[in-house]
């Protein structure tokens, strides 16, 4: 059997389209949970620019302390801290700001998580919540540490295994882990980590512009009038405080809200307007560029992958 490390994982995430063919891998292919379980040690000062999944991601922290962006807020987390991430957030590791950092990552898809809830208690709401506006972090104390740390450890040893019953144990973990994350959520009193300061209001008003006006041509110097802010200005605070430029996290926004709609089925010209391309060929160009698949493979794929499951 081939050996899956971590970078190896990561790799066929990164060249996956969306979460229903990775979930198809791993679960009816690979024999593996759909639900994927990453162990990071690395400690390294800046890491990769704004990205999104099309799949729920939980960070949870064991060891050290890190900075992470979500939009427009940073948060710091410490042992103990997790974030949650829902589906086309775009979000960041901004930097390792103690170690030995430990950090454990659960990605999956809708598909897996439903098939464990029932209509009198659904996993996913803690994550309806966070959509609705709510923090995404949570802090626990020594008691509930320890135990999503051993329910999280388990399921690292045990992601790539075929042993007997050991799928059955993983997902037994995945459901205890999930039931105490939506159930301390309403009871925890975190301390706002959040950090807030005069460049992070700068770029919350920018993002928010932004997705006020994601279906019009955007230009840096219709921000700038907004905001009463010269374009170097704003350009050298969301640079230095996002890794990305103005122009490029437009773009993205825009990507995100266009896989949205390709999986609602809507029509990739009127997509394309929708989103605030100018032209379906620049549409074209930069979905392709981004996702290595044109608009209509993704649409034509996910529903391919989405009759299957």
């Amino acid at each position: 059997m081939k050996n899956f490390t971590t970078k190896l994982i990561e790799e066929m995430i990164n060249e996956t389209d969306n979460i229903l063919e990775l979930e198809t891998i791993f679960n009816h292919d690979l024999h593996f949970p759909p639900c994927i379980t990453l162990v990071k040690e690395e400690v390294g000062v800046v890491f990769g620019g704004y990205h999104h999944h099309d799949f729920y991601e939980i960070l949870y922290i064991e060891q050290g302390k890190v900075l992470y962006a979500i939009d427009d807020k940073k948060y710091i987390l410490s042992e103990g801290d997790a974030i949650l991430i829902t589906p086309s957030t775009l979000h960041q590791l901004c930097k390792v700001l103690e170690k030995p950092s430990k950090r454990i990552i659960l990605k999956f898809g809708t598909n897996y998580v439903n098939s464990f809830s029932t209509s009198n208690s659904d996993l996913l709401k803690v994550f309806h919540l966070v959509d609705e506006g709510n923090s995404p972090k949570l802090s626990f104390n020594d008691f509930y540490k320890k135990r999503i740390e051993m329910n999280l450890e388990l399921m690292n040893s045990l992601f790539l295994s075929r042993n007997y019953g050991d799928d059955l144990v993983y997902n037994e973990r995945f459901i205890q882990t999930m039931l105490i994350f939506n159930k301390e959520y309403l009871n925890l009193r975190e301390e706002d980590s959040q950090i807030q300061n005069h460049e992070n209001k700068i770029i919350t008003k920018t993002i928010q512009y932004i997705s006020n006006n994601i279906d019009k041509k955007i230009s840096i110097t219709d921000i700038c009038n907004h905001l009463s802010l010269s374009p170097s200005r704003l350009s050298h605070i969301f640079k230095a405080e996002t890794g990305t430029s103005i122009l490029q996290f437009i773009i993205k926004k825009r990507l995100i809200l266009a896989k949205e709609l390709l999986r609602k089925g809507m029509g990739i010209n009127e997509i394309s307007e929708k989103c605030g391309f100018q032209d379906y060929t620049s549409f074209f160009r930069s979905f392709k560029k981004e996702y290595g698949i044109t608009p209509k493979s993704y649409a034509i794929e996910y529903t391919k992958i989405s009759k299957n499951i």
